[in-house]
């Protein structure tokens, strides 16, 4: 890959959609291991995320 100044906003997208995709993995790991305890703290994760 060519390094120009396109690079950072590319690797900064690329940490971004890393984080993003870990945290879906964490979240999804919580879930199974939660059920359905988990349902409600994501409703206010959710509403949360939204709200703000």
């Amino acid at each position: 890959m060519r390094h120009s100044k396109k690079g950072m906003e590319i690797s900064t997208l690329g940490k971004l959609v890393l984080i993003i995709f870990i945290l879906l993995i964490l979240l999804i790991g919580i879930y199974k291991l939660l059920g359905p305890k988990f349902a409600v703290l994501w409703e206010k994760i959710s509403s949360v995320l939204t709200g703000g």
